[in-house]
């Protein structure tokens, strides 16, 4: 007689294929690659890399050098005529848009697609079906963004902490379980310097007193003309022994400059004054983390600058109508300077008043990145995509 032996057993389910979208300039890939590690670390993953511009490449190499992740599986984009004289002529916006519309059946086979930019957006208007748009912020300012309304089409954000999204919940963008707060995976490249969730300058000779401009480029906002030419002024004339200026712009102000804008900004370099127009240092957090004072206006990278709170002074040249508006609420913390002649007084008085800012400072950090250690992010953030992926499967 014959005994039955047979059980059944469940098949695994498959990998999640996910395609990981480069489809911005290099500064996106230090909040993308992390992410793209920590999803290919896991089991249930397989990730692919798909890079716009080659001028990330080496940037997305030094990622997973400093993360000790090897590199990852990477497919060509198409590139249609159009893309590439569009980038020749450093209209990117617009190049980035003929990439999307060029590479929807590219990207189709995939179950999810991983990018920082709203524009991805576009791959839905073009056709794409299967996979889930998954958008991961490289911001965490509170600046309103033009096309931040193409949020709605993606299946899921994630954000760097509870601020981002209560604003884009009550602003009707997201519905409550399209996004979900993480960190930022941009600080687990701080790697050792990130201790008791405080980033720590990098062992090396500092002056007593580093000083970072870090200038919006859009003028409107940062009216960053004068103020560059009103702070480098006053700081020449009235340096004090051991003060050192760092002028770091948004690396983005340069991109159809042509070259000329950066060497307006080179000539003003000289001994105690330093200028950095698009370095790794730029990117990569290290300008943020070995300055004292922050001098700005209202670029996301001042959030990073304030991982540990540290005084901070804010230039409102174009006398903007600041106060109780929420796409200022940085400017809360730190005096802001609306005269170009106080520029240089406004800093020199900044330690001796952060006191006033401190604990206020604390709870923005809270409110901007979660209640978590800095560190971890990128796990966060992957884990909550295959948990998605996991309920849309079974749902």
């Amino acid at each position: 007689m014959k005994s039955d032996t047979t059980q059944s057993f469940s098949r695994p389910a498959k990998p999640w294929r996910i395609a990981v979208l480069y489809i911005a300039e290099p500064y996106h890939c230090y909040h993308l690659a992390p992410l793209a590690s920590a999803l290919a670390a896991r089991a249930d993953c397989t990730v692919t890399e798909f890079v716009n511009f080659d001028a990330c490449l080496p940037h997305i190499q030094r990622i997973r050098a400093k993360l000790r992740q090897p590199e990852l599986p990477r497919a060509p984009l198409r590139r249609p005529m159009a893309a590439r004289l569009l980038e020749a002529t450093r209209l990117l916006d617009k190049q980035r848009e003929a990439i999307l519309r060029a590479n929807v059946s590219t990207l189709e086979p995939y179950d999810a697609i991983v990018t920082t930019e709203y524009p991805a957006a576009l791959l839905r208007q073009a056709g794409l079906r299967h996979p889930k748009l998954i958008y991961l912020t490289h911001g965490s300012g509170e600046r309103r963004v033009g096309d931040e309304h193409l949020l709605k089409h993606f299946d899921l954000a994630l954000v760097s902490g509870p601020k981002t999204v209560n604003y884009f919940l009550r602003e009707g963008i997201c519905k409550a379980g399209q996004i979900k707060d993480i960190g930022l995976p941009k600080f687990d490249l701080a790697g050792p310097h990130l201790q008791n969730a405080q980033l720590k300058t990098p062992a090396r000779a500092r002056a007593p007193q580093n000083i970072l401009y870090n200038p919006h480029y859009k003028k409107k906002l940062s009216a960053w003309p004068r103020a560059l030419k009103a702070l480098h002024s006053a700081f020449m004339a009235t340096r004090r022994d051991g003060q050192e200026l760092l002028i770091a712009p948004h690396v983005k102000m340069f991109d159809e400059s042509w070259g000329l804008l950066k060497r307006r900004f080179q000539k003003l370099a000289s001994d105690h004054v330093h200028v950095d127009t698009g370095s790794v240092a730029a990117l990569d957090m290290t300008n943020a983390a070995q300055a004292d004072i922050y001098v700005g206006d209202v670029s996301s990278q001042f959030y990073e600058f304030l991982h540990t709170p540290k005084p901070c002074v804010f230039l409102n040249l174009n006398r903007l109508p600041w106060r109780d508006n929420p796409y200022f609420r940085n400017w809360t913390l730190g005096d802001v300077v609306e005269d170009p002649d106080a520029i240089m007084d406004a800093i020199n008085a900044a330690p001796a008043r952060h006191h006033l800012y401190k604990a206020q400072q604390e709870e923005m950090l809270q409110e901007t990145f979660g209640p978590w250690p800095l560190l971890g992010a990128s796990e966060r953030g992957a884990s909550t995509i295959c948990t998605f992926l996991k309920a849309t499967r079974q749902g």
